[in-house]
């Protein structure tokens, strides 16, 4: 009997701590729908999800599975490596300020997938110029990629209802101490520029933009939106440069399912860096920034020596 009670403590103990929902200021919420993808590297499921109440319509998206090292991971559902495409499961999905993931991966049964399709190749490639589209701006005036010549410019892609912290909030974010930097630096501070468009055409309307995009720019004295300006499209013009730029991007329910893409262009207008997904730093931009401008300006004339 005495050899039983410390491992009915144990039981007891472990229990009730996987009957106590952790305390660190994040939401939750229950989550259901099918894998459609994984990447076992970064550790993201694609998700084909159900409504989720009071948060998100259904829809796809990637979701963060972070690794599970404490002892009661067993306990808690599936790894990441042990899932399949085509698994239906249960999950929750958690909620901070800056960040989001899923844990409490349950399986709850197996539907063969379809198919996938082949992606469309994307058409930039650094070094080479940029495809040029009509714009309109936060003030609803005209706005092309070609009268950003001369300048270097950085350019990303968001919509303004986006709900995942590390999508479009982490993007606009980015830009924000992005721009700091910018300020800072005094080879870049008079020609540097920041682009944010949205894909949300119907929605994100330039008086939108601008409600929206005043969270975040800074007026430097010259107009809010000198440096940095935010911009939508016809929905022709807003497809030819994603697909130019290899974003993909859907609607659903009145949400979008999307990639992240930022890139940076140099003052001649030919494509000079990529940034992938969601962990470029604002460090690393304006390193590529600066890289830019120096190779887009072109050579220095060189001046002849005196006498000559």
């Amino acid at each position: 009997m005495r050899t039983l009670l410390p491992r009915l403590l144990f039981l007891v103990l472990t229990f009730a701590a996987i009957g106590c929902g952790p305390r660190d200021g994040a939401d939750r919420y229950p989550l259901k729908g099918k894998v459609e993808a994984l990447d076992i590297l970064d550790r993201e499921l694609t998700v084909a999800h159900e409504e989720i109440p009071g948060f998100m319509p259904a829809m796809t998206m990637p979701f963060r599975m972070p690794e599970d090292r404490s002892f009661l991971a067993r306990f808690r559902g599936m790894r990441l490596e042990r899932l399949r495409r085509g698994d239906v499961i249960t999950a929750t999905l958690v909620v901070k300020a800056n960040e989001s993931w899923i844990e409490n991966v349950n399986v709850v049964r197996y539907e063969p997938p379809p198919d996938m399709p082949l992606p469309v190749a994307k058409e930039a490639r650094v070094g080479e110029g940029v495809v040029d589209v009509l714009l309109e701006d936060q003030d609803g005036k005209p706005l092309r990629l070609s009268d950003y010549r001369g300048r270097t410019l950085a350019l990303t892609f968001i919509y303004t209802r986006c709900p995942l912290p590390e999508f479009c909030p982490r993007m606009m974010k980015n830009f924000q101490d992005l721009e700091k930097l910018i300020e800072a630096d005094p080879d870049l501070r008079k020609t540097a520029r920041l682009l944010s468009i949205s894909f949300d055409v119907e929605f994100d309307r330039p008086e939108v933009l601008q409600a929206f995009g005043s969270a975040f720019v800074k007026d430097r004295g010259q107009g809010p939106f000198a440096r940095w300006k935010l911009a939508t499209g016809a929905r022709e013009a807003i497809d030819r440069l994603g697909r130019f730029f290899g974003l993909v991007f859907f609607k659903e329910d009145g949400q979008f399912a999307h990639t992240l893409v930022t890139v940076v262009i140099g003052p001649d207008g030919k494509l000079a860096r990529e940034l992938p997904g969601n962990d470029w730093t604002p460090e690393e931009a304006l390193a590529a920034m600066r890289e830019a401008a120096r190779i887009g300006a072109g050579p220095r004339p060189v001046t002849p020596p005196a006498g000559r």
